[in-house]
């Protein structure tokens, strides 16, 4: 009877075993941070307009590096007051490496101070991605007659783990349409950062696991 014991204690043992490796994966990936993809927030420097009149919208290039992201989130730096509202999404980028079309758009922004600039967060609840080795646009625009004051980088460094595919900015008109390039523009100071998707790979590997222990556990219990 002893060693009947000993060998069922062994057995859960042995079951237990990945059922705490896989809580382990569930609750390593469930810390998963944003990675920052391109940021110039570092080096803020002059402005540049961006409204409904003459220039339209301001789009600002980054690319992704090997990884496929999801959760995007992001920085931008304007200075608006509180009666007007800036509307900033991502684009693809063209065959004539200019914006190309919206793939997403994050909430809405009210302005804070006119007087002085602001960081201002860019978030969605929508479920968005960005491809491995992708180009891509930041492009902004306001929303009423009053052009809306965006801060240019002083230079084209940047950080994070993507890099600067053109250093221009692009101007695009009636609503992004058709699009002029400004090579002497330094890149807009903005922020893109999002949860590398292997994170998401781990959590649901986790959860599997889990469920495979359970059910292994379960079937051990049966069988004493």
């Amino acid at each position: 009877m002893q060693i009947q014991f000993g060998m069922k204690k062994d057995i859960q043992m042995t079951t237990l075993k990945p059922y705490l490796i896989a809580t382990i994966l569930v609750l390593a990936s469930s810390l998963a941070a944003q990675s920052v993809i391109f940021s110039t927030l570092g080096n803020p420097g002059g402005d540049e307009l961006a409204g409904v009149n003459d220039w339209v919208i301001l789009g600002s290039p980054f690319q992704t590096d090997d990884t496929l992201y999801n959760t995007i989130s992001g920085t931008v730096v304007m200075r608006f007051g509180s009666n007007e509202t800036a509307l900033v999404s991502v684009w693809s980028n063209s065959a004539s490496n200019t914006p190309g079309t919206q793939l997403f758009s994050f909430d809405p922004i009210q302005g804070v101070d006119a007087s002085s600039m602001q960081q201002y967060s860019l978030t969605t609840s929508a479920l968005n991605t960005l491809q491995p080795n992708g180009i891509y646009w930041l492009v902004l625009q306001g929303t009423t007659s009053t052009q809306l004051p965006v801060n240019r980088s002083s230079s084209n460094n940047f950080t994070g783990a993507g890099s600067l595919p053109f250093p221009y900015l692009a101007i695009g008109y009636n609503g992004g349409t058709t699009w002029d390039i400004s090579p002497n523009m330094n890149p807009l100071t903005f922020e893109i950062a999002a949860i590398p998707e292997p994170a998401t790979v781990v959590t649901i590997f986790g959860l599997c696991a889990l469920a495979l222990a359970g059910l292994r556990r379960n079937k051990d219990c049966n069988h004493r």
